[in-house]
């Protein structure tokens, strides 16, 4: 016999699931979140670079940062509470890789200034890096302190969070209702489900025969003791071809050589492999980190929709369903924002955002696909 389990059910507690929960609440609406871990902070929500854009190849993901960051502002009072505001030098040795960076900066009015070859050589660039963006906006944001705030928020407003429990299995029943079943062994009965698992939202579409082809992808983030005088004031990151990036951390230097290996919806075990990556990346990047030593490192895991966009809203196919996955290693930045978006949904509106990462969008490649095969 299931039990009522209420009207929405959010099935992940990470920054995703956290901000739906938070921007229902604040619509006068009770969710319970479910979250398998016994932290929010386990996976990538608690392993990512804690790195704040304000601007990326698409417009929308800018729109949705500063959605994040009007809210984060108010979630933890201030904005020196969550974000340092570092700056942060995009760079390349191809022009083009930071001219549209440049070009999406004037389109959302985002304060930048390019940088030339000789000031990329003055800080310990290599001669292949010619190209550079300065965002003075771009920061480092305390991943504890958003997480931490949008869980006594959401918890204020009414949510029930649920932690060290797994959703097993998802049905869809004749009602209309969807059916939960826990790893607590208990069913409930919820109206609506919003998925919000980061790597584990392919799973979790699965029960219900949707399937967005999501990517979880692992990538490495490394400590590094550098050399006095060699730590960098803010954060550089690579965007070309041989992508990289780095920043402060502690008087040592966080660096990611930006590896992308497929891994199943599972805590990713690290490869001292991966340290080859980072050694490579420096000397095409940033030799001043050559005898750096290795301080401690670990991966993490970034989920993908095959058009590397996310994934915001009421998917048709399975009423009642929504979702919130796909962030791609945004999900700190543009978290916040995107539960704005997909309350929207639940509440029956629709916006460009909406209309943008649609589940739906994938409709026609998939029915392609189905066609090719017959």
């Amino acid at each position: 016999m299931a039990s009522p389990g209420g009207d929405i059910a959010v099935i992940g507690g990470g920054v995703a699931g956290l901000a739906v929960a938070y921007h229902l609440g604040l619509q006068g609406i009770r969710a319970t979140v479910f979250e398998q871990e016994a932290s929010f902070d386990i996976h990538s929500s608690g392993r990512n670079a804690s790195i704040f854009r304000h601007i990326e190849g698409d417009p929308l993901i800018a729109d949705l940062a500063r959605r994040s960051q009007f809210y984060l502002s108010q979630l933890c009072e201030e904005e020196s509470q969550w974000l340092k505001r570092t700056g942060a030098t995009y760079v390349a040795a191809d022009k083009e890789a930071v001219d549209e960076l440049s070009r999406m900066a004037d389109w959302v009015d985002e304060p930048c200034a390019l940088v030339g070859a000789s000031e990329l050589r003055e800080a310990g660039f290599t001669e292949e890096v010619q190209f550079g963006l300065h965002v003075p906006n771009d920061g480092i944001l305390d991943s504890h302190a958003i997480l931490t705030s949008l869980r006594a928020q959401a918890r204020s407003l009414g949510a029930t969070i649920r932690n060290n429990v797994m959703v097993n299995k998802i049905d869809r029943m004749p009602s209309g209702q969807f059916r939960l079943e826990l790893s607590t062994d208990e069913k409930l009965d919820v109206a609506q489900v919003v998925i919000c698992s980061g790597a584990w939202a392919g799973l979790h579409g699965a029960a219900l025969s949707i399937d967005l082809d999501l990517a979880p992808l692992r990538r490495h983030l490394v400590i590094l003791d550098v050399p006095k005088g060699a730590a960098p004031n803010g954060v550089f990151w690579r965007v070309d071809d041989q992508p990289c990036y780095f920043r402060p951390e502690s008087g040592k230097v966080l660096f990611s050589p930006c590896d992308e290996t497929l891994w199943p919806p599972e805590a990713p075990q690290k490869d001292p492999e991966a340290l080859n990556l980072v050694v490579d990346a420096i000397q095409k990047t940033f030799p001043g980190f050559q005898e750096a030593q290795v301080v401690r490192y670990w991966s993490g895991l970034r989920t993908f929709a095959p058009d590397r966009k996310p994934i915001l809203g009421p998917d048709e196919r399975v009423p009642g369903l929504h979702w919130c996955a796909g962030l791609g290693g945004h999900g700190m930045t543009i978290g916040c924002g995107a539960g704005e978006a997909v309350v929207s949904g639940i509440l029956g509106k629709t916006n460009d955002i909406l209309r943008s990462y649609s589940p739906h969008r994938f409709d026609k490649r998939q029915a392609n696909a189905a066609h090719a095969s017959v």
